[in-house]
Formats: C-alpha cells, sequence, structure tokens
C-alpha cells in the first residue's frame, strides 16, 4: 500500500466553484482507494475551518510535512496549472525529494504499473 498525496486547485472564486473543486479531489482520492493505497487528500482541509479559522499557512505546513513522507503525488488535472500550493510549493517538494508526480488517475495507473514490475523484479 503505497502513500499518496493527493492535490489540486481547491480556492476559486465562488463556494460553487471551490465545491466543485474539492469535489474532483475527492474524486480522484477515492479511485485511489479503489485501487488498495493510502491517498492524504488535501481536500479536505476546508473542514477544519468548519470548527475554527485556520490560516492557509498551517494549512500548507502540514500538507507539506505529509507530502515529504509520500510515495508519490498525484494531482488533480482540472485547473492545476491555477494552483499556488501545486506550483509554488508541491511540485518543488517533488522535484527536490524525489517524488514521482503523476497528472491524474490514468497517469497514476501508468506509473504505478511500471513500478509494480520495478518492484517486483527486486523481490
Amino acid at each position: 500500500m503505497l502513500k499518496v498525496y493527493v492535490a489540486g486547485k481547491i480556492s476559486a472564486d465562488t463556494p460553487a466553484e471551490m465545491f466543485a473543486n474539492i469535489r474532483r479531489g475527492i474524486a480522484l482520492t477515492v479511485d485511489i482507494i479503489r485501487l488498495g493505497h493510502a491517498p492524504y487528500p488535501t481536500f479536505t482541509n476546508f473542514l477544519w475551518s468548519l470548527h475554527e479559522e485556520i490560516p492557509n499557512e498551517t494549512f500548507y505546513s502540514m500538507d507539506l510535512t505529509w507530502l515529504a513522507s509520500a510515495d508519490v503525488m498525484v494531482v488533480v488535472p482540472d485547473g492545476h496549472d491555477q494552483s499556488f500550493g501545486v506550483h509554488e510549493l508541491e511540485v518543488p517538494l517533488c522535484e527536490e525529494l524525489g517524488i514521482p508526480v503523476c497528472m491524474g488517475i490514468e497517469d497514476f495507473k501508468d506509473w504505478l504499473h511500471k513500478y509494480e514490475l520495478l518492484h517486483e523484479k527486486k523481490a
């Protein structure tokens, strides 16, 4: 079971757009669960703010701590190019730590197939 960090655009101009982004992230997270892996879905962070307002910087710090221990990061393709977190924080950390980055579930499945073949040969 791999640790899969799930990232993508969350912020939006309207609540409806924000929840559409969150729904896409949750759908990707469920796909990863169905494949038998352990996702860390950044899309659920907003839930903590229902209890008390938490600054974005706190979420970024929490997320990057988790990302540093991930086996792979999977990004929701829709809107990822507009995400500060993805482009300014998460992808650079992945590059620094050698964590693979996949764009969407099909890219993840392709990477996973190669990963499994590589680790099967080593076993």
